[in-house]
Protein backbone atom coordinates (compact mmCIF):
# COMPACT_ATOMS: atom_id res chain seq x y z
CA UNK A 1 0.00 0.00 0.00
CA UNK A 2 1.28 3.44 -0.90
CA UNK A 3 0.14 6.91 0.14
CA UNK A 4 -0.41 8.87 -3.05
CA UNK A 5 -1.84 12.13 -1.67
CA UNK A 6 -3.16 13.84 1.43
CA UNK A 7 -6.35 15.88 1.27
CA UNK A 8 -5.70 19.58 1.73
CA UNK A 9 -8.61 20.71 3.90
CA UNK A 10 -8.18 18.26 6.83
CA UNK A 11 -4.45 18.95 6.95
CA UNK A 12 -5.01 22.72 7.06
CA UNK A 13 -7.65 22.37 9.79
CA UNK A 14 -5.39 20.12 11.89
CA UNK A 15 -2.43 22.49 11.59
CA UNK A 16 -4.66 25.50 12.34
CA UNK A 17 -5.97 23.89 15.55
CA UNK A 18 -2.49 22.89 16.73
CA UNK A 19 -1.03 26.32 16.01
CA UNK A 20 -4.00 28.12 17.67
CA UNK A 21 -3.38 26.17 20.88
CA UNK A 22 0.33 27.02 20.61
CA UNK A 23 -0.59 30.70 20.14
CA UNK A 24 -2.71 30.64 23.28
CA UNK A 25 0.11 29.01 25.27
CA UNK A 26 2.62 31.57 24.00
CA UNK A 27 0.23 34.37 24.93
CA UNK A 28 -0.21 32.99 28.46
CA UNK A 29 3.57 32.92 28.80
CA UNK A 30 3.69 36.53 27.57
CA UNK A 31 1.18 37.61 30.23
CA UNK A 32 3.11 36.13 33.14
CA UNK A 33 6.71 36.95 32.20
CA UNK A 34 7.70 40.51 33.01
CA UNK A 35 10.86 40.43 30.87
CA UNK A 36 8.80 39.99 27.69
CA UNK A 37 8.17 43.59 26.64
CA UNK A 38 6.44 42.87 23.33
CA UNK A 39 4.34 40.15 21.75
CA UNK A 40 4.86 38.98 18.18
CA UNK A 41 1.98 37.90 15.96
CA UNK A 42 3.56 35.74 13.22
CA UNK A 43 1.73 35.27 9.93
CA UNK A 44 3.37 32.91 7.43
CA UNK A 45 5.07 29.53 7.19
CA UNK A 46 6.41 28.35 10.55
CA UNK A 47 7.95 24.94 11.17
CA UNK A 48 9.44 25.21 14.65
CA UNK A 49 12.47 25.53 15.03
CA UNK A 50 13.66 24.79 11.53
CA UNK A 51 12.00 27.19 9.09
CA UNK A 52 10.05 30.40 9.42
CA UNK A 53 9.08 32.60 6.51
CA UNK A 54 6.69 34.99 8.17
CA UNK A 55 5.60 38.55 8.69
CA UNK A 56 6.02 39.54 12.34
CA UNK A 57 3.67 42.09 13.87
CA UNK A 58 5.12 43.27 17.19
CA UNK A 59 2.73 44.59 19.85
CA UNK A 60 4.18 46.44 22.87
CA UNK A 61 3.17 45.43 26.38
CA UNK A 62 0.63 48.09 27.30
CA UNK A 63 -2.26 46.20 28.82
CA UNK A 64 -5.56 47.84 29.64
CA UNK A 65 -8.53 46.05 31.16
CA UNK A 66 -9.79 44.52 27.89
CA UNK A 67 -6.44 44.10 26.14
CA UNK A 68 -5.64 40.57 27.36
CA UNK A 69 -8.84 39.17 25.87
CA UNK A 70 -8.33 40.94 22.54
CA UNK A 71 -4.64 39.97 22.42
CA UNK A 72 -5.46 36.34 23.23
CA UNK A 73 -7.96 36.10 20.36
CA UNK A 74 -5.58 37.93 18.03
CA UNK A 75 -2.74 35.57 19.00
CA UNK A 76 -4.90 32.52 18.42
CA UNK A 77 -6.07 33.89 15.06
CA UNK A 78 -2.53 34.82 13.90
CA UNK A 79 -1.10 31.45 14.92
CA UNK A 80 -4.08 29.59 13.39
CA UNK A 81 -3.62 31.49 10.12
CA UNK A 82 0.09 30.59 10.18
CA UNK A 83 -0.85 26.97 10.84
CA UNK A 84 -3.22 26.95 7.90
CA UNK A 85 -0.55 28.39 5.60
CA UNK A 86 2.04 25.93 6.93
CA UNK A 87 -0.36 23.00 6.48
CA UNK A 88 -1.18 24.15 2.95
CA UNK A 89 2.47 24.38 1.90
CA UNK A 90 3.40 21.12 3.66
CA UNK A 91 0.52 19.22 2.07
CA UNK A 92 1.26 20.55 -1.40
CA UNK A 93 4.94 19.62 -1.03
CA UNK A 94 4.06 16.15 0.29
CA UNK A 95 1.63 15.53 -2.57
CA UNK A 96 4.19 16.77 -5.10
CA UNK A 97 6.93 14.49 -3.75
CA UNK A 98 4.53 11.54 -3.45
CA UNK A 99 3.49 12.12 -7.06
CA UNK A 100 7.10 12.11 -8.22
CA UNK A 101 7.90 8.92 -6.32
CA UNK A 102 4.67 7.15 -7.26
CA UNK A 103 3.46 7.23 -3.67
CA UNK A 104 5.04 6.86 -0.23
CA UNK A 105 5.33 3.34 1.19
CA UNK A 106 2.79 2.89 3.98
CA UNK A 107 3.42 -0.61 5.25
CA UNK A 108 3.71 0.70 8.81
CA UNK A 109 0.37 2.52 8.66
CA UNK A 110 -2.61 0.66 10.07
CA UNK A 111 -5.65 0.69 7.79
CA UNK A 112 -9.27 -0.40 8.13
CA UNK A 113 -8.58 -3.50 6.02
CA UNK A 114 -6.10 -4.96 8.55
Amino acid sequence: MRIIAIRLRPACIAFSCLYAVAGLLVFIQYCFLEEMQQFTFPIGIIVFPFVHFNLNINIPKSMTASSPVVYAFAAMFAYALSGCITGLVGTVLFNFIAGLLGGIDARFVKTADD
